[in-house]
């Protein structure tokens, strides 16, 4: 089965662009609850955020500071980054960047996407 990607231009404010797929449920009884390429200009950087799921980042192109939980690292093309369900995490690229990002399977209360303190 062949899942095809969709360009969105601007999906968010920190970037340039996203790969991600048209619908979500494509990802139902997988391993993975989400998935996508995103595409950082130098400077730019995700909110600060945490997921209901294990993610895993890597790294295609570019330069970044990856934090996750208290750790900081410098990481680059070739790199991955896994980030704990519930541990709060950000990436910053110091060069232009691309990125795939895989989410694990929903856990937890499960909930999709982003998730801030409070939430």
């Amino acid at each position: 089965m062949v899942i095809r990607g969709k360009r969105v231009e601007k999906p968010l404010p920190h970037l340039e662009y996203a790969l991600i797929p048209p619908d979500w449920k494509v990802c139902e009884g997988s391993f993975i609850s989400g998935y996508g390429i995103d595409r950082y200009a130098s400077g730019q950087s995700c909110d600060e955020h945490f997921h209901d799921c294990e993610e895993y980042w890597f790294i295609l192109e570019g330069q970044a500071l990856a934090r996750c939980g208290d750790e900081v690292e410098e990481v680059g093309a070739g790199d991955a980054v896994y980030t704990p369900m519930g541990t709060s995490h950000q990436i910053t690229a110091i060069t232009d960047i691309s990125v795939l990002w895989l989410y694990g399977e929903l856990k937890g209360r499960k909930r999709f996407g982003h998730l801030h303190d409070g939430d």
